[in-house]
C-alpha cells in the first residue's frame, strides 16, 4: 500500500512538471511579423505577440528524415504562415529565447501546424 501510494505520488508531480513546462511553449502559425515581436496563432485561435532581440535564437524545426540535415536558419525564414514554436524566457515570458521554424509545406503530416 505505501509503495503505491509512493508512485502515485511520483506519477502526479511528474505529470505537473511536465504541464509547467509545456506552458514554456507557444505553438502556431506566424500571423505577421514586425522589427522586434512576432505574433502566433495557437490552435486554440488565440493570437500571442512574443517580444524578440539580439538574444532571440532561430533553428530549423526538423520534424521528418534526414535527420541530420543543417538546423541554421536566421530571422529573415520567420514569414507570416510559418509554423513555429517558440520557446519562451523563464524571467520574461513575452520575451522569445529560441524559435523552432518548420520549413515543410502546410498541410503535410510532418507540419505540426497542420488543420
Amino acid at each position: 500500500m505505501r509503495r503505491s501510494r509512493i508512485l502515485l505520488v511520483g506519477c502526479a508531480l511528474l505529470i505537473l512538471a511536465s504541464s509547467a513546462r509545456a506552458a514554456d511553449t507557444l505553438v502556431g502559425m506566424v500571423e505577421s511579423t514586425g522589427e522586434d515581436s512576432v505574433q502566433v496563432m495557437t490552435k486554440a485561435g488565440a493570437v500571442r505577440s512574443v517580444h524578440l532581440d539580439a538574444r532571440t535564437g532561430f533553428v530549423k524545426w526538423i520534424t521528418q528524415r534526414p535527420w541530420q540535415q543543417d538546423t541554421r536558419v536566421d530571422r529573415r525564414a520567420l514569414r507570416a504562415g510559418e509554423c513555429v514554436a517558440v520557446e519562451l524566457r523563464p524571467d520574461d515570458p513575452a520575451a522569445a529565447k529560441l524559435i523552432r521554424i518548420n520549413t515543410e509545406p502546410r498541410g503535410t503530416v510532418w507540419n505540426p501546424c497542420r488543420r
